[in-house]
């Protein structure tokens, strides 16, 4: 599916609002005048809609360009959204982590440990595995589990 617009007109849309002005907000979002200009008469052909209304010195959106700065300001947010979400995501700050403990470490010294970790990190989804030194060993092995604290030995297969 082709959208009759792009992100970037959707920046123009949003700035010539804030702005009133083709002139200022082609200097916030850093073109020509001209080349804001053009854009938006793209996106009207497009569309098939006038957007802004161009009466002398005053410029203002016209009902459907009021109705299309709506769309466009939820659509920006979420692309930036969803920017900050995957750079959270890359640097370790948000994500799922599974892990495993055996039977002691897991009742007596995981919950605490793991409280404070996720009052440092709250976007950090958190699963326990308590089980068996060998089933958790096997689930480290398997990467079900993404660490795992064990007071056991770690059975020879599965090192």
């Amino acid at each position: 599916m082709n959208l009759p617009f792009t992100l970037q007109q959707l920046r123009i849309i949003k700035a010539i609002a804030a702005e009133k002005s083709f002139t200022r907000a082609a200097e916030v979002l850093f073109m020509s005048q001209p080349s804001l200009s053009k854009q938006v008469k793209i996106l009207e052909n497009h569309l098939g809609i006038l957007l802004v209304n161009r009466e002398s010195n005053k410029i203002s959106l016209t009902e459907a360009g009021k109705l299309f700065l709506q769309y466009s300001e939820r659509v920006l947010a979420l692309c930036e959204e969803s920017c900050r979400a995957l750079n959270d995501l890359k640097n370790g700050d948000r994500g799922n982590l599974i892990v495993g403990a055996s039977q002691t470490i897991g009742t007596y010294l995981m919950p605490r440990i793991l409280a404070l970790f996720a009052q440092d990190y709250p976007q950090i989804n958190l699963a326990v595995h308590v089980d068996s030194t060998r089933i958790i060993a096997k689930n480290v092995v398997d990467r079900e589990i993404d660490i795992a604290v064990v007071g056991g030995d770690i059975p020879e297969e599965k090192k």
